[in-house]
């Protein structure tokens, strides 16, 4: 009964104040819970349609051009399109037999951090690609493999190695920056950039070495 009277003398003014705030809020709660439950959705639909057209064309494109670095074309399809690629071929029996390219970094020594390959292999076949890279014998020829995005800029004085910087290209959402240093030209991702031609200090993580074994037939002509 209170509330009523209050209401009741309330000038015009407040009335359309307070109608148009509850409005407002009850729009805005809306639109929230909208957002929160159908644009994953809608951006997942997006995205998935997105990807498989571009997969078209990678294919069109691998199918196409025999002399074709595949390595460099996915790994670049992998950063762009921030997805995890495992291209290999199979036998008479769909058993896997060779791995011809993985952007799993750690894949083929932890073939269980790659989910859905449980989905189309047996535990056998598993066992079989945990065997691909992990007894490398000795003297045997291998890639280490750092991931452009893996490399922190920092000072001279800070870094595990001294470089200069040879270029800087701004690619939409990071700079790629091309560092050189006494033997070795890095190639580096980060939002962050150095200007070219200063002298930096570069940092990587042990954790982002990885030691992969060279797959016979797709080495990098030299």
């Amino acid at each position: 009964m209170f509330l009523k009277n209050k209401w009741k003398n309330l000038s015009i003014k407040k009335k359309l104040f307070l109608w148009s705030s509850l409005t407002i809020i009850i729009a805005f709660s809306l639109l929230y819970i909208s957002m929160y439950l159908f644009m994953p959705k809608v951006f997942e639909f997006y995205k998935v349609n997105n990807i498989n057209e571009e997969i078209k064309e990678l294919k069109y494109e691998l199918l196409n051009n025999e002399e074709i670095d595949i390595d460099e074309v996915l790994d670049k399809f992998s950063y762009e399109n921030n997805l995890d690629i495992l291209l290999v071929k199979k036998d008479g029996n769909n058993l896997i037999n060779e791995v011809i390219y993985s952007s799993f970094r750690e894949g083929a020594n932890s073939p269980n951090k790659i989910p859905f390959l449980g989905n189309h292999v047996s535990y056998v076949e598993f066992n079989r690609f945990q065997q691909y890279n992990i007894n490398i014998n000795k003297n045997e020829d291998i890639d280490v493999v750092i991931r452009p995005e893996d490399i922190e800029i920092t000072t001279p004085d800070k870094g595990m190695l001294t470089g200069k910087v040879n270029s800087v290209i701004f690619k939409g959402v990071h700079y790629e920056m091309e560092v050189i240093t006494e033997d070795t030209t890095w190639i580096i991702h980060n939002i962050k950039h150095a200007e070219a031609g200063k002298i930096v200090g570069l940092i990587i993580d042990p954790e982002s070495i990885h030691i992969m074994r060279k797959v016979k037939g797709y080495e990098k002509e030299k």
